[in-house]
């Protein structure tokens, strides 16, 4: 199942949503900034839950030559959160008419520890412009620059209509508008759902980086930034 999901305005998104839907798990990908006619406008991708690619973490590490290039990451972290396991996804690269142009691959890795979960997705960037969210903090580690992001989303159906309100949020950049939130399995419309989105990213030798973490105990600030220079700190491990 793919599902496509257009931004307004050219808002800039950087996440995964996910959502069961008839044992799918179907992961929205978003990059929209504003970019020249002809480029890549959005991304989109899915995956099965059911269909793991990695059970093991010393599997990613033999995997190179499949994923494309050589990603560097941890089998656990310092705050208790371990490798759960991992997907290799297709992502399209799509057109202002929703047609697909590029296909690239991405690394899927899920943490857990209780009822926190962190995704460590690595990448090797669309040609498209890149617009930062509401970037609370940057900072310089070995080289690297670190953007940590508090981001509201509020995910919505295709065809939703925003009430004024909520278009002034909008307008004023609190809240992203993400169209494309599948419909229940009885085929109704989903219920509008917002969430608080916290990242870490980064880009090193030509491919991105994120950490990302949501849910009812997300992993954010201090912690999440730890995160973010252990993974950094593993490749001279490696």
């Amino acid at each position: 199942v793919t599902v496509h999901v257009i931004g307004k305005h050219g808002a800039p998104v950087l996440l995964h949503k996910y959502r069961r839907r008839k044992g799918i798990l179907v992961g929205v990908l978003l990059a929209f900034g504003v970019m020249a006619a002809g480029k890549v406008t959005g991304l989109r991708s899915s995956i099965n839950p059911d269909e793991v690619t990695y059970t093991a973490f010393s599997q990613v590490r033999e995997d190179g030559e499949r994923i494309g290039f050589e990603p560097y990451g941890k089998e656990s972290y310092d705050n208790g959160l371990t490798f759960a396991k991992g997907y290799l996804t297709d992502v399209e690269g799509f057109d202002e008419g929703g047609n697909a142009v590029e296909v690239r691959p991405e690394l899927m890795l899920y943490y857990q520890e209780g009822d926190r979960e962190v995704l460590l997705t690595a990448n090797q960037p669309f040609n498209t412009d890149k617009i930062d969210g509401n970037v609370v903090r940057k900072e310089e580690y070995k080289g690297l620059e670190l953007k940590y992001e508090e981001n509201k989303y509020l995910f919505v159906p295709a065809d939703y209509q925003l009430d004024e309100a909520m278009k002034e949020e909008e307008a004023e950049g609190k809240v992203t508008i993400s169209y494309g939130l599948p419909p229940q399995d009885d085929g109704t419309p989903a219920e509008p759902e917002e969430e608080m989105m916290y990242s870490v990213s980064w880009e090193d030798n030509g491919i991105d980086y994120l950490l990302l973490s949501t849910g009812d105990e997300p992993v954010m600030g201090d912690s999440l930034v730890a995160m973010a220079k252990e993974t950094i700190d593993a490749k001279d491990s490696e």
